[in-house]
């Protein structure tokens, strides 16, 4: 059955991606964005309604309900945007990745020696980090003591619906975190760890996201690499 989920958890991830490009124009930090935005603008609302209709439990009301989700957003999105430039992913990787080398090549030898320096600290903190997603469970302090409480709380009773805590995490901090974290629990095959993957993905999309901003607002590929990887 856990292999039923993932194959169904890729599917929509897919459909994310084909909606994403149908709303981005052709950029990369855009449609990464762009399908990060989709992807918790479905599970959030899903999550929700299948709270009030005691179904937070169930596996195959995720499935089916971010299927319509996605769907949906595909419909909106489509009628109230016009239609923007059709273009591959595929080619866009190669032309970022064409441009990351001749920019790299066109380095001073100081440049090229911090970027390194820079570049090489985020891979060991980002591998560091993905290690401890993926081989730890979940044991930070405000997990163990209140978002953790949660989520086993609402699998259990099938609902969002509130209950008195000990801890001001379980009383006042925002469901919509937890509706993630209980999909990603679900859909794993109730595998805990894959609850900090979105902590680890939230990361990622902070640098890209930082990177875009900083490459629309000056034009300046040294520029953005330096604000994102700072």
């Amino acid at each position: 059955m856990a292999i039923l989920y993932w194959l169904s958890f890729l599917l929509f991830i897919a459909c994310i991606g084909y909606v994403s490009k149908r709303l981005s124009k052709p950029s990369l930090t855009e449609w990464l964005i762009n399908s990060f935005v989709l992807f918790i603008g479905s599970v959030i609302p899903v999550g929700f309604i299948l709270s009030a209709i005691d179904q937070t439990a169930n596996t195959f009301s995720w499935i089916v309900g971010n299927y319509v989700a996605i769907g949906l957003h595909y419909l909106f999105w489509s009628f109230i945007l016009p239609v923007q430039e059709v273009f591959s992913i595929r080619s866009v990787i190669r032309n970022r990745w064409r441009t990351f080398c001749l920019w790299s090549k066109e380095l001073s030898l100081y440049l090229r020696f911090i970027f390194t320096t820079l570049f090489g600290t985020l891979l060991i903190v980002s591998v560091a980090n993905l290690a401890l997603v993926l081989f730890t469970a979940p044991n930070e302090w405000d997990s163990m003591t209140g978002h953790l409480n949660r989520v086993i709380r609402y699998i259990q009773n099938g609902t969002m619906a509130h209950f008195g805590g000990a801890n001001w995490n379980m009383d006042t901090y925002p469901k919509s975190p937890t509706t993630i974290q209980i999909y990603s629990y679900l859909i794993s095959g109730k595998i805990e760890n894959a609850m900090k993957l979105l902590h680890y993905l939230s990361y990622w999309i902070t640098v890209v996201a930082v990177f875009g901003m900083a490459q629309r607002i000056g034009r300046n590929l040294s520029a953005s690499f330096f604000c994102a990887v700072c």
